[in-house]
């Protein structure tokens, strides 16, 4: 495959400048890493009913964002945060086709998260906090409904329902008070884990914690933002119809 690769960057050398591959010497290595995610995204888009890709496809994509996409994901093995780079890259492609600028700083916030890290967000942008939706219940909150983690469905960001991060990574749901006496996660402290986690994705810019009205914030409640909605739908490919 690797040897494929390389003979195949050799006969476009114009992708091989395009993506700014500078250590041409390690190209049979890194070239089967990205090669793995361009035919993974390749079945991402064939899945949603697009086209295959082609070789004006990638190069399409702006230099800059092409050379971020591949800087950050070269090194990248986990096979979770492997699916998410394909549906980024999937969804750079569509934006193209579409004539739309791909945003060259997704790829540098997907760079920053974790296996850990994206479960979380998975699970925060599963959840739809529109104020149109009903009133939270157990049933939504331990997935006996159809919310279970998908791709992205919050649309009203502006006036979007606070989403209880007690159950993360498994699970999150919109806050209602009288979930407190079932769910006794909802009065606890966050691990660790979960705190720093959280406060990675508020870092990027990807959830916004709930505020005391005399300062500081509570993660244990979280709010969507328009960037991190935007940002779910493209590393878990959601097109717009």
């Amino acid at each position: 495959m690797a040897s494929h690769l390389h003979h195949y960057f050799q006969q476009n050398p114009e992708l091989l400048d395009k993506l700014a591959l500078v250590e041409k010497g390690a190209l049979p290595v890194f070239g089967s890493r990205l090669a793995n995610l361009i035919w993974r995204s390749d079945a991402i888009l064939q899945q949603n009913g697009r086209e295959s890709i082609k070789l004006e496809d990638l190069k399409s994509i702006q230099s800059d964002t092409g050379d971020a996409f591949v800087r950050e994901s070269q090194f990248v093995e986990d096979e979770e945060l492997l699916e998410l780079w394909s549906s980024l890259l999937a969804s750079y492609i569509n934006e193209a086709r579409e004539g739309r600028q791909a945003r060259k700083a997704f790829s540098f916030v997907l760079g920053q998260l974790s296996s850990f890290d994206a479960q979380c967000l998975k699970a925060i942008y599963s959840v739809d906090s529109s104020m149109f939706t009903p009133t939270a219940s157990l049933a939504v909150a331990f997935g006996w409904d159809d919310s279970s983690i998908g791709e992205p469905r919050g649309n009203d960001v502006y006036s979007g329902k606070g989403i209880s991060t007690v159950l993360l990574p498994e699970r999150a749901f919109v806050f209602d008070n009288n979930l407190r006496q079932t769910i006794a996660e909802m009065d606890q402290p966050l691990g660790m884990d979960l705190l720093t986690s959280l406060g990675n994705l508020a870092r990027l810019g990807l959830i916004e914690a709930s505020t005391y009205i005399d300062g500081g914030s509570d993660p244990r409640v979280v709010f969507h933002t328009g960037f991190g909605l935007i940002f779910s739908k493209s590393i878990i490919f959601s097109p717009e119809p």
